[in-house]
C-alpha cells in the first residue's frame, strides 16, 4: 500500500492536502489457465490468459475534530487478459463515516453476506485465484451475496473478540407492486486462533425458482430468497482448518424449497509457502418441489510462494462436477452453464498488491 498526501492527486481530492489523506491501492492478478470441459454442453479443451480479480482503488479519509472521519472510496475492476469493457467505479464505491463504533457507508458496496466469509472462514474466502473460487450467484457457496449499487452498510469495530455487520440493499427500488429490499447481517468471533460466525440474508419480493442461477432482479410481491450460514475455523502453528454450512431457501409462487451446501478446507503455511485443499458439496433441492440430481461437488488443490511482501506466484487445480440437473460454475465461468457439465481447471499465475 502506498500512501500519497495530496501532491499530484490534489485535483482528485478536491480538498487541500492538509484536510485529507488519499491512498491508492490495488492488485494485479493474472494466470495462464488450462480448461477441460465435458458433458452435455459444448466440450472445451483450451488454454487462455485469465484475469484473476485485478482491481485499483482510490480511497480517502478526512478526520474531524471530534474523533470521527469522513471515509470514501472509488474502486474499479481491471482485466489483465480476458474480457474488458470495465466502467469507472464498478466495484466498491461509497462515502461514509468512521468512528470508534466502526463505520457506516452509502453507495455501491458488498452486503453483509458478501463480506461474512472473510470474518469467520478466512481461508475458504482467501482462495488463491478465481480459477478455484466458488463464491457468488451461480456458484456453490454464498449464492445470495451481492455487490449492491444502492446499499447502506454498517461494519462494527471489534468489541473484545466479537463484531457485527449489517446492510440494507436495493434502496429506492420500490416499484409500487414490489419492494425488493435486501437485509443482511453477520455476527462473528475472532481471537486470532479461532473464528466462528453466522450470517442471514433475505431478498424480499424477489421471484426466483431455486436453481443454480438465482434471479435477484425479477420482482414479485410475497416471493423471497433467504440464506442461512454458520461456519468457523482455526489456525495452529501454520495449520489451517475452515468449515461452513449454508442453506438457501425460496418461496416461489407459493412453493417453498431449500438447498444445502457445505465446505471444508485444510491447509498449511510455512515461511513463503502456503498450500491448501478444499472440498465443496451441494445437495439436491428439497421441499414442496424437489429437484433430483440438482447438486454438485468441487475439489480444489492450490498453493503459492511469496517472492516478496507484495508479489506471489500461485498454482491450482479445480475439479467441478455437476449432477444431471445442475449447472454450477466457478468465477472464471467454467463450466459454461449447461446442466450436467464437468470441468478440470489448471491455473498458474502471478499476483502483486500495491
Amino acid at each position: 500500500m502506498q500512501k500519497i498526501i495530496a501532491g499530484a492527486l490534489a485535483a482528485l481530492c478536491v480538498a487541500p492536502a492538509a484536510m485529507a489523506d488519499v491512498t491508492i491501492t490495488g492488485s494485479i492478478r493474472a494466470g495462464l489457465e488450462y480448461v477441460q470441459q465435458s458433458g452435455p454442453g459444448t466440450g472445451a479443451n483450451l488454454t487462455r490468459v485469465e484475469d484473476q480479480g485485478s482491481r485499483i482503488a482510490i480511497a480517502g479519509e478526512d478526520k474531524w475534530d471530534d474523533g470521527l472521519s469522513t471515509i470514501w472510496q472509488v474502486q474499479n475492476k481491471l482485466h489483465i487478459g480476458g474480457a474488458s469493457g470495465d466502467t469507472w467505479g464498478n466495484r466498491n464505491t461509497f462515502i461514509g463515516v468512521k468512528g470508534g463504533f466502526g463505520n457506516v457507508t452509502f453507495g455501491r458496496n458488498e452486503d453483509a453476506l458478501y463480506t461474512a466469509s472473510g470474518y469467520y472462514v478466512p481461508e475458504l474466502d482467501g482462495t488463491y485465484n478465481y480459477s478455484e473460487d466458488a463464491w457468488g450467484n451461480g456458484e456453490l457457496l454464498f449464492r445470495l451475496e451481492e455487490r449492491n449499487a444502492n446499499i447502506a452498510s454498517f461494519e462494527s469495530s471489534k468489541f473484545g473478540n466479537f463484531g457485527v455487520n449489517a446492510s440494507v440493499g436495493n434502496l429506492g427500488l420500490n416499484n409500487g407492486s414490489a419492494n425488493p429490499l435486501q437485509y443482511a447481517g453477520t455476527a462473528y468471533y475472532d481471537d486470532g486462533t479461532y473464528t466462528a460466525g453466522a450470517s442471514y440474508k433475505r431478498d424480499n419480493d424477489t421471484s426466483s425458482l431455486l436453481t443454480s442461477e438465482l434471479s435477484t432482479t425479477t420482482y414479485k410481491s410475497g416471493d423471497y430468497l433467504e440464506s442461512y450460514v454458520v461456519g468457523g475455523g482455526a489456525n495452529w502453528n501454520g495449520f489451517m482448518l475452515n468449515a461452513l454450512w449454508e442453506r438457501v431457501a425460496s418461496s416461489y409462487s407459493g412453493s417453498n424449497t431449500h438447498q444445502d451446501d457445505a465446505a471444508i478446507l485444510v491447509g498449511y503455511k510455512t515461511g513463503p509457502w502456503s498450500v491448501h485443499a478444499s472440498y465443496l458439496y451441494m445437495a439436491d433441492v428439497k421441499g414442496d418441489a424437489p429437484i433430483a440430481q440438482s447438486g454438485a461437488k468441487q475439489f480444489n488443490l492450490a498453493g503459492y510462494y511469496k517472492l516478496s511482501k507484495a508479489t506471489r506466484v500461485f498454482a491450482s487445480y479445480t475439479r467441478l462436477e455437476n449432477d444431471a440437473n445442475a449447472s454450477f460454475e466457478q468465477s472464471t465461468g467454467v463450466p459454461n452453464g449447461t446442466a450436467g457439465d464437468k470441468a478440470n481447471i489448471f491455473s498458474l499465475g502471478m499476483r502483486t498488491n500495491f
